[in-house]
């Protein structure tokens, strides 16, 4: 809930806002940057709290994943997930680019 409203606050569901962030070379949005320093702020001091506590409010201890092999299954996974958000992404906003530079 907290991620959707910050999206929307900061008009990252706007394909045009989100566009001229990606377009460097004509007209870049930087404020999209705002919102990344503020996210990772706020994620640097929760850890810093977190990283001193010994166990979180609701449970006894913290569980973390522990470190595992990177196998065939791991990479496979990743791969598949990376042709999706490119699927994903080009359905969403491919016509928008195109539309853009004037191609039809």
């Amino acid at each position: 809930m907290v991620f959707g409203v910050g999206l929307a606050v900061a008009q990252m569901t706007n394909p045009d806002k989100v566009l001229n962030f990606l377009d460097l070379a004509g007209t870049w949005d930087a404020s999209l940057l705002l919102v990344l320093g503020a996210a990772t702020g706020l994620f640097a001091a929760a850890y810093h709290l977190i990283d001193g506590a010994k166990a979180p409010l609701l449970d006894d201890k913290f569980h973390f994943p522990k470190p595992k092999v990177i196998d065939g299954k791991l990479l496979g996974g990743s791969v598949l997930f990376g042709i999706g958000w490119g699927i994903a992404l080009q359905r969403r906003f491919g016509s928008a680019i195109f539309k853009e530079r004037g191609a039809t």
